[in-house]
């Protein structure tokens, strides 16, 4: 069983170095320089974490980049956990999940980005807060986890807005063990004590309503169709609110019925994740068209990874369906893949004038 998770970890790792050769000359984009010359206009740790990399790395580009490669692939291992660990089906779906987070390309600003820590720190820290609270439910040392989990939520939910509503999470958690498992409701208390008042202080800042159309729902329709929207299609969306409505009031309906087919509280767990995470978010922009500003999708994106193999786990239920849920979700791997690869070159191809300027982080 270990060698099997690794070679699936050793296969995404392999795909990561491949995939990604071609990046190691990228510079600094405009928001990249901006931020290089106001680190303070960031959260406080990742502000510190933008300064600490400048100090290390200068004008080395290629450091900036291998660092966020690593704490992608960081962000994969606990990942891969958690799928597991919420879905309790077959290990490859794991590595399913993991791939449709991996290989989406709304994540690349974050990846691409010379200071995309500010993205990839606080999902890893929030995602190891979820896996150390599964963690301290199911394993010895429970205290131990417990406190690494409290210890990773206090570093992202006071500082980054976006992680305000991640206290939603931890009793979702709970409903994803199996049926004679203790439950510990307890221990949500203090992220909920934590969490709440922020949560409703954020939202009293965001002024949501005036931003719910364009900035929630329309980046979690990005999830899972990741190469952005026609220019037309936003237009008449704008021009006709009616046909946004029926739109999305189609895809909630769809998401309720598979949901209570499925009876899967893992698929609920992914639904919610990226639900209240992008609704805690609306501040950051995502552009419907090209994906620019998707770097703060990485956890919603988790909860899309969580909720297909979920839905996949569910279908596989019945046995004519097994095959073809293999194929399926075989061929959807491929697909996300071959955008990624095309993302990544168009990318290379766009920030090349960048690269070659005199401008530089150090």
């Amino acid at each position: 069983m270990k060698a099997t998770h690794g070679a699936f970890l050793l296969a995404n790792l392999f795909y990561l170095a491949v995939v990604h050769a071609r990046v190691w000359t990228l510079g600094p984009t405009p928001a990249d320089q901006a931020l290089f010359s106001n680190a303070d206009a960031l959260p406080v740790p990742a502000a510190r974490a933008v300064v600490l990399m400048r100090q290390l790395f200068g004008d080395f580009e290629a450091g900036y980049l291998f660092l966020n490669l690593l704490l992608l692939y960081a962000i994969l291992v606990v990942a891969y956990a958690l799928i597991n660990a919420t879905v309790r089906g077959p290990i490859w779906l794991g590595s399913f999940g993991i791939a449709i987070l991996m290989a989406n390309p709304m994540k690349n600003d974050a990846v691409l980005m010379l200071t995309g820590i500010q993205h990839l720190l606080p999902a890893l820290l929030a995602l190891f807060s979820l896996l150390a609270f599964h963690c301290a439910i199911v394993l010895k040392r429970k205290t131990v986890w417990y406190a690494l989990s409290l210890l990773s939520f206090l570093l992202v939910a006071p500082f980054f807005p976006a992680y305000a509503g991640l206290f939603c999470a931890y009793p979702l958690l709970l409903l994803t063990l199996p049926g004679d498992s203790a439950r510990p409701w307890w221990r949500v208390l203090p992220y909920a004590g934590i969490g709440l008042p922020l949560a409703i202080a954020g939202l009293l800042r965001s002024g949501i309503p005036a931003a719910v159309l364009d900035q929630f729902f329309t980046p979690l329709f990005l999830l899972v169709y990741p190469i952005g929207l026609l220019p037309e299609t936003v237009a008449r969306f704008h021009e006709s609110p009616i046909h946004y409505a029926a739109a999305l009031g189609m895809g909630i309906a769809i998401t309720i019925i598979i949901g209570f087919k499925l009876r899967q509280s893992a698929f609920w767990l992914g639904i919610a994740l990226a639900a209240t995470f992008r609704l805690f978010s609306v501040g950051y922009s995502v552009d419907p068209i090209s994906g620019e500003g998707g770097g703060v999708l990485i956890v919603p994106l988790l909860g899309a990874s969580i909720a297909l193999a979920a839905l996949a786990k569910g279908m596989m239920g019945h046995p004519k369906w097994v095959r073809p849920v293999v194929g399926l979700t075989t061929t959807l791997c491929i697909l996300y893949f071959a955008l990624e690869w095309r993302s990544i070159a168009q990318w290379n191809d766009t920030a090349a004038p960048v690269a070659n300027s005199p401008a530089r982080p150090g």
